[in-house]
């Protein structure tokens, strides 16, 4: 498949991508990697991307199944395996060093998503149990000290598994496999609330920057639903039909939700773009060489970069004005 004129990059990044993150300055793009093949125990990593030449400026290796990534202005911050159980390596993102790791979970279990406050203090971080009992639970992490100050039991989707807090810091979002919708957490009290009223529970979030709309998406629904978060339900959905949603993220001006998709039912790897106020796709879809699976703008808005999987690359995509 030809790639779209919108891509204007391709990274090669060795191992297979997975989810991505931007720094708050938007100079670098945060990379999860992971290798499953060949002997002995998988590999896992950090690609950091240096955002005006394209280049791959580090690899830095983390424990096993990387999977989410978020960054504030000095560190990143990894869900993996260690070798007792699901942690979150914390990496400095001067020296590209690990300077620390936070057990999350236990010897089975593996985080995923992960998300910080907006005030930059806290740490949501969701993982499963690993052990088949659909249980798991969403451990918060005080960002200054790194200690643990809450855990709020549930069950995690694990896949793709996902936490977004609301602008205002005042809710976090959690998909969650039991209950009629994601789960929601109050942030001041680290209570759960209420499940919000969707179609399904289990996929990727991504909240509005003015905290009015939520976008969930999941892999094998031909919709993703679209959440009122002053209603508490799903008021619309928006049409994905034709391949398998892996995430979804809103321009940081608001107007466009982008969801990536793998190769499924009618259509190769793909980008499609939503209009926000209408819900409306705004065509034609933007086609990458193989696969869409993770998504992060720099906060300019000017650019997305796209994992792909199948080829072992980071697309950098041209964002629609």
């Amino acid at each position: 498949m030809a790639a779209s004129a919108e891509i204007l990059a391709t990274i090669p990044v060795d191992m297979e991508p997975k989810w991505v993150a931007a720094s708050p300055d938007g100079a670098r793009a945060y990379v999860t990697l992971s290798d499953l093949s060949g002997p002995g125990p998988s590999k896992g990593a950090l690609a950091v991307i240096d955002t005006t030449t394209n280049t791959v400026t580090a690899t830095i290796a983390v424990g096993r199944q990387p999977s989410g990534v978020v960054a504030d202005h000095s560190h990143a911050y990894v869900a993996c395996l260690g070798h007792d159980g699901g942690v979150v390596s914390v990496i400095d993102t001067t020296t590209n060093m690990v300077v620390d790791t936070i057990s999350v979970s236990g010897p089975t279990g593996l985080p995923h998503g992960l998300a910080i406050t907006p005030d930059g203090r806290q740490l949501y971080v969701c993982a499963e149990t690993g052990e088949g009992t659909g249980q798991g639970a969403v451990t918060i992490i005080d960002i200054g000290t790194r200690a643990i100050v809450a855990t709020a039991a549930m069950s995690p989707c694990d896949i793709q598994s996902s936490v977004a807090i609301t602008p205002d810091g005042g809710r976090a979002l959690v998909t969650d496999i039991i209950g009629s919708g994601p789960a929601v957490i109050d942030t001041a009290t680290h209570d759960l609330t209420f499940p919000l009223q969707t179609s399904f529970g289990c996929g990727r979030l991504a909240i509005t920057p003015n905290g009015l709309l939520a976008y969930l998406v999941g892999d094998g629904t031909d919709s993703g639903d679209v959440i009122d978060l002053a209603a508490n339900k799903s008021v619309g959905i928006i049409d994905v039909f034709g391949a398998n949603s892996t995430d979804v993220a809103v321009t940081p001006d608001g107007r466009h939700v982008y969801v990536s998709q793998r190769p499924g039912k009618s259509a190769g790897g793909r980008l499609l773009v939503f209009d926000t106020a209408t819900q409306k796709r705004v065509d034609p879809p933007i086609k990458v060489p193989e696969s869409a699976d993770g998504l992060a703008f720099t906060p300019d808005g000017q650019r997305l970069y796209v994992s792909d999987k199948r080829t072992r690359s980071v697309h950098v995509v041209a964002v629609r004005p």
